[in-house]
């Protein structure tokens, strides 16, 4: 969908077998819960055709810098997040503290505009396919960290599917030649 992003066959590779490592460790789950349903399933994909059209977008807006996008990203969903939060709860007002608005500024700022701008970064300088390739990064983390904090068993199962998401990602960088008579 993007002019100068080539299709490649390393990254059909790589999103096959990511894709692959993820039902291995989801699958390994001791229990999947919503997964198992229709809705939690349709939720998924709906999730993930999100964000490989936001990934998209991304890549089609004018070149604007990172910062200008997590900047614009951030303000538009808290613009969305604020009526909301307030028709939820609309007694949140009276709950406001100084302590609260300072949290959630740095979280914001620091922790959201942190990974928006290395992310807009990343989709800019690798393109929006290199970038979605990334998030395969995120269960062998969490598997880690759950490991080494919680001190979580690692499954035989679970370090099979991350060594597939390792080959997932180490397949982007294939290069297939064309034999030539």
């Amino acid at each position: 969908m993007i002019p100068d992003d080539k299709f490649k066959l390393g990254n059909i590779i790589s999103v096959i077998l990511g894709f692959a490592g993820l039902v291995v460790l989801i699958g390994s789950a001791p229990s999947a819960g919503a997964v198992n349903t229709l809705q939690g399933q349709l939720a998924i994909l709906l999730a993930a055709f999100s964000f490989a059209l936001a990934l998209v977008l991304v890549k089609l807006l004018p070149e604007l810098s990172p910062l200008l996008l997590a900047r614009n990203v951030l303000s538009c969903a808290a613009i969305q997040l604020v009526p909301i939060s307030l028709l939820l709860d609309p007694t949140a007002l009276y709950k406001i503290s100084i302590e609260a608005i300072v949290s959630v500024l740095f979280l914001g700022s620091m922790c959201g505009g942190a990974a928006y701008f290395l992310y807009f970064t990343l989709v800019q300088q690798s393109g929006p396919t290199f970038a979605s390739l990334s998030s395969y990064l995120v269960p062998i983390i969490g598997v880690m960290l759950g490991a080494a904090l919680f001190h979580e068993q690692i499954q035989r199962s679970a370090l099979v599917a991350l060594a597939i998401i390792l080959l997932a990602l180490a397949a982007t960088n294939l290069r297939f030649q064309t034999v030539r008579d």
